[in-house]
């Protein structure tokens, strides 16, 4: 213990330092709570590194522990991808599946705890998605997850342009205006027929491999957005 809270618990009587200490704590959780969600939503990575921190994907990674590498077994099962690249991959929990697999894998991510965590190194390229998909060659299968959302409504375009450069079949995840889960710094939620209509004007159109993903994964409750809010986009063959 440290000589200044010796001190203050000298001074200051218990019936004062646990309420003082608890509204102290209630402070600073909001104060950090809104300094996250206002630096999240400006389009600079060194704002974005706090945002998503170590703290975020604590909290957050958990829950995709079981479901991300068992959604990642069911593309395997439904398309044998031989290359996957994830825009907005965190800390790769879907790349390590795929890459366990003895798949080719890159990944797109601006957070460095993100790209720490990962344990995936090189493979994958840090980059601001403000400004745009950085043009990493061709793959079997892309995937976006839960990252439209968190940009700005101007880059939406910016996006979907880059992914479908990326490949012909983009696996696409992004909350709705009515998602009420709370998540840090939703600039752009939309509904579904939003992004439809922006991956319409590159040619694509909805898979038949939403459908059969979404049966693949139907005993995995959680996280719900990878339920309510796929849309498998694959390109017409016209297109």
């Amino acid at each position: 213990m440290t000589r200044a809270r010796r001190l203050v618990r000298l001074l200051v009587p218990f019936g004062v330092r646990r309420p003082l200490g608890i509204a102290l704590y209630r402070v600073w959780r909001t104060t950090r709570r809104t300094l996250r969600e206002l630096l999240g939503r400006l389009p600079f990575l060194a704002a974005r590194d706090f945002a998503y921190d170590d703290r975020f994907y604590d909290k957050g990674d958990p829950m995709k522990l079981e479901s991300y590498p068992r959604f990642a077994r069911a593309l395997i099962g439904l398309r044998s991808p031989r290359s996957v690249v994830d825009v907005g991959c965190g800390s790769g929990l879907m790349l390590a599946e795929f890459a366990k697999h003895g798949i080719s894998v890159r990944g797109v991510e601006g957070s460095r705890a993100a790209i720490r965590r990962s344990g995936l190194g090189k493979r994958i390229v840090r980059a601001n998605l403000e400004r745009g998909v950085p043009d990493l060659g061709r793959y079997d299968l892309c995937l976006c997850i839960e990252v439209g959302e968190h940009l700005s409504a101007r880059s939406a375009r910016r996006l979907v342009a880059g992914l479908t450069r990326l490949s012909d079949v983009i696996v696409f995840t992004a909350s709705p205006p009515e998602d009420g889960t709370g998540g840090v710094a939703h600039m752009n939620s939309k509904p579904k027929s939003y992004w439809r209509t922006l991956f319409a004007d590159h040619a694509f159109a909805e898979s038949p491999l939403e459908n059969e993903l979404l049966a693949a994964i139907a005993d995995v409750p959680e996280p719900r957005y990878l339920h309510e809010n796929l849309i498998v986009f694959e390109r017409s063959p016209s297109g």
